[in-house]
C-alpha cells in the first residue's frame, strides 16, 4: 500500500503541472476513485454563515448534476455536516446521511442525500482565516459505509489534492497573460477569497491600502472585479489586472508608472513608435492625419518625460507593453 500511495501522489503532482485548469479536479478525483470507491463529489471554497454554507466556488465530478446545487441552496440551513464538521481543520469525517439527518426539520437534506446518492460521505475541510474554508466531500450511494482505513487514507490525501490544485492554478497564471514577471500575481475565487498570493502582491496591496491584512481582496478590488466585473483597476500607487476563468479571478499587480497616464490612443501610438513606424505609417495604420500622429508623439514624450525612442521603450516595458 505504501508503494501504491507513493505512486498515487506522484501521479497527482504530475497532473498538477500537466493538466489544464478546469480539467484538473476530475483528473485527480478519478485517480483516487479506485482507492476510495465514491461515485460523486464536491470540491469547493466557501464561508460559514449563520444560515449555512455560502458556496463561493464548487467543482462537481463530471457526472454530478448542477441541479443538486440549486436544491442545496433551498435546504442548506439543515446541513448538519457543515455545522458539525466544517469547524475542524484537515480532519476527515465519516458521515451516514440517514443517521445524521433525522427528524422533520432535516427532511430536506435527507431527501437531497437520497436523490443525489449522498448516502455515505467522507468529508474533509481545511478551515482558513475567519469563517472561510475549503472542503472535499466524497459520496457513495450504496449502503456500504466507509471504513476507518478509508477515512485515514482520505485524510492523508486531501491536503495533497488541495496543494496540487494550487500548483495547477499557479502554473495556469502564465496561460492567462500573467507571465510578465513585472507583475506580482495571485488568484481568488469568484467572491474574492484569495487562494494564492505571491509575497510582492501582498506588499503592493499594503502600499495602496495600509490597513489591509486579510484573506479577501481589498474592498476596492472586490467592487471593481467582483461587483462591477471589471478587468483593470488603477489606484494611487498600483495597477491591478484581472482575468476571469473557470470561476476564478487571476490577478496581476504592479507599481503605477508614467505610462499609465497615457490614453488608449496615446498608448496605441506609443507602441507603434516603439516598433519603429514613422508618423505617416502610424497615421495610415490607425486612420488619423500625420499631423495628429506627430501631436500624439509630442504629448507621449511629455507625459513620459523621455527624449528618445529607447527611453520610451523602457517606459512602456514597465507596463509590459513591449
Amino acid at each position: 500500500m505504501e508503494k501504491q500511495g507513493s505512486r498515487l501522489l506522484l501521479e497527482i503532482y504530475c497532473a498538477a503541472s500537466e493538466t489544464p485548469t478546469g480539467a484538473f479536479e476530475d483528473q485527480v478525483l478519478n485517480l483516487i476513485k479506485p482507492f476510495l470507491g465514491f461515485e460523486r463529489s464536491t470540491w469547493g471554497t466557501g464561508a460559514l454563515t449563520p444560515i449555512g454554507l455560502d458556496i463561493h466556488n464548487v467543482h462537481l465530478l463530471h457526472d454530478d448534476p448542477e441541479e443538486m446545487l440549486l436544491n442545496y441552496e433551498e435546504v442548506k440551513h439543515q446541513d448538519d455536516v457543515v455545522m458539525k464538521y466544517f469547524k475542524f481543520r484537515g480532519n476527515t469525517a465519516i458521515v451516514y446521511s440517514p443517521s445524521l439527518y433525522q427528524g422533520r426539520k432535516k427532511l430536506g437534506m435527507l431527501s437531497l442525500a437520497k436523490r443525489f446518492e449522498h448516502q455515505n460521505m467522507l468529508v474533509t475541510t481545511n478551515r482558513g482565516e475567519g469563517n472561510h474554508c475549503q472542503w472535499i466531500s466524497l459520496y457513495r450511494a450504496s449502503e456500504q459505509q466507509y471504513t476507518e482505513e478509508e477515512r485515514q487514507l482520505c485524510e492523508f490525501l486531501v491536503p495533497h489534492l488541495m496543494e496540487a490544485l494550487t500548483i495547477n492554478r499557479v502554473v495556469h497564471l502564465d496561460s492567462v497573460g500573467m507571465e510578465n514577471r513585472r507583475y506580482a500575481r495571485g488568484f481568488s475565487d469568484r467572491k474574492g477569497l484569495l487562494q494564492f498570493v505571491e509575497p510582492n502582491l501582498t506588499n503592493l496591496f499594503q502600499s495602496e491600502w495600509s490597513s489591509w491584512n486579510d484573506s479577501l481582496l481589498p474592498t476596492p478590488l472586490l467592487e471593481a472585479f467582483v461587483t462591477a466585473n471589471g478587468t483593470r483597476f488603477r489606484g494611487r500607487h498600483i495597477v491591478v489586472h484581472a482575468v476571469r476563468q473557470k470561476g476564478l479571478l487571476f490577478l496581476g499587480a504592479r507599481k503605477r508608472c508614467a505610462a499609465d497616464e497615457l490614453s488608449e490612443r496615446e498608448l496605441q501610438v506609443a507602441k507603434h513608435i516603439a516598433a519603429g513606424l514613422s508618423h505617416k505609417e502610424i497615421a495610415r495604420l490607425i486612420n488619423i492625419a500625420p499631423a495628429t500622429a506627430r501631436n500624439h508623439t509630442q504629448t507621449i514624450y511629455g507625459k513620459l518625460q523621455v527624449s528618445n525612442k529607447a527611453k520610451l521603450i523602457a517606459e512602456l516595458g514597465l507596463i509590459g507593453e513591449v
